[in-house]
């Protein structure tokens, strides 16, 4: 992809940030990305999570040029890989498997035969049905990442067949969206055909790379299928929507919108389609980037180039489980938009908070496009 002089002055200086940003959020001691901060605050996050948001982070780093910043990285790279395959069996979340497989291919560790045997384990139909869309799409990409960087095994290539029909089950080619879950796992459970934008996004990436990989054409038009649905629901100032309900093709809730969304996992799966697609998607990824520098529902930068952090999200200021699970019920009812058009005005602010794997989706993005 091509940058404009503007985009790109602000692409490199997002980079520069967010390799600033990450020395904070790093634990030497355990070789993990194990902080965020909220309000001001360094806190500690559980393992399981500072596993996934290592691996992410690792995705980004991977993607640097080291001689250009090097001066800037003071991360211990291989030590923060060690750690990450150290720690695989501490998992809470099936699906992180899959990011540490994608993290470690992609930084050409050495192929990590326990885990593949672990997904091959874990990875009965039955299994594969209760799984989120989002996690079935981490272990799609990390098992074609490794059949791609480390290994060409058989298991890897059965496995990559299994999850792309796994992943392929849980999308509407109606409407070009992907459902959260195959199954409801409870009767209250209405999320099932209501997928967040993390499940339609690293979807687009999976089946982008399973098409690389494997040459599956029918991935690629669900690939293609998908983007092109989010790039029409994108918002007028370039939101990336958080609910989307899958059976009617429209948007299920607004908020939040993530600055992750915006400036990692938005653009890092549209270019990774662009890439083995040839379509350019590059005013929906910039249209999205600009609602950072200010040009959102606040009218606020929401970087913060002193700290080198950039905020979470804009919320709703009441936002609860309980408003989330309101916002749901009102999409299967389709009064989300109107409903939202009346209150959204008037409750959004800022939550001033911020993990690494952003910094980590960003860098996977922007870095190897800022050197272009």
């Amino acid at each position: 992809m091509e940058l404009l002089n503007e985009n790109k002055a602000r692409v490199d200086r997002l980079v520069e940030l967010s390799l600033k940003g990450l020395v904070g959020l790093y634990d030497g001691r355990q070789g993990l990305f194990s902080f965020y901060i909220k309000d001001g605050k360094k806190i500690p996050t559980p393992l399981g999570w500072s596993i996934c948001y290592t691996a992410i982070t690792l995705l980004g780093l991977n993607r640097v040029d080291h001689h250009k910043f090097q001066d800037l990285i003071i991360v211990d790279e291989k030590k923060a890989l060690q750690s990450l395959l150290a720690n695989w069996k501490n998992v809470d979340t099936f699906g992180h498997l899959g990011l540490i497989q994608w993290a470690n291919a992609e930084c050409k560790g050495q192929y990590g035969k326990e885990i593949t045997n672990e997904i091959a384990k874990r990875s009965s139909t039955k299994k594969l049905l209760r799984l989120p869309t989002t996690e079935l799409a981490w272990l799609l990409t990390g098992i074609c990442s490794t059949h791609q960087n480390l290994l060409t095994e058989d298991v890897l290539k059965d496995l990559a067949f299994h999850y792309f029909k796994a992943l392929a089950n849980n999308f509407n080619p109606q409407t070009g969206l992907f459902r959260h879950t195959s199954t409801r796992v409870g009767h209250l459970d209405l999320r099932s055909h209501i997928g967040n934008f993390a499940d339609q996004i690293y979807s687009v990436f999976a089946l982008s790379s399973f098409y690389e990989v494997f040459g599956d054409k029918q991935a690629l038009t669900y690939a293609a299928q998908c983007a092109d649905c989010v790039c029409a629901l994108q918002g007028e100032l370039g939101q990336w929507w958080w609910h989307y309900h899958s059976s009617r093709g429209t948007v299920g809730s607004h908020y939040p919108v993530f600055s992750v969304h915006q400036d990692g996992m938005g653009p890092m799966g549209l270019q990774k389609l662009s890439q083995v697609s040839g379509k350019n998607y590059q005013l929906p990824v910039f249209k999205g980037l600009n609602w950072l520098f200010g040009s959102n529902e606040l009218g606020l930068e929401i970087v913060d180039w002193d700290q080198n952090l950039i905020w979470r999200d804009i919320e709703l200021s009441s936002l609860t489980y309980l408003t989330r699970y309101i916002s749901i019920l009102l999409a299967e009812a389709d009064l989300a938009k109107p409903i939202q058009q009346i209150y959204s005005k008037y409750s959004l602010r800022l939550n001033r908070e911020i993990r690494s794997y952003e910094l980590g989706w960003l860098l996977y993005a922007f870095a190897g496009l800022s050197e272009k």
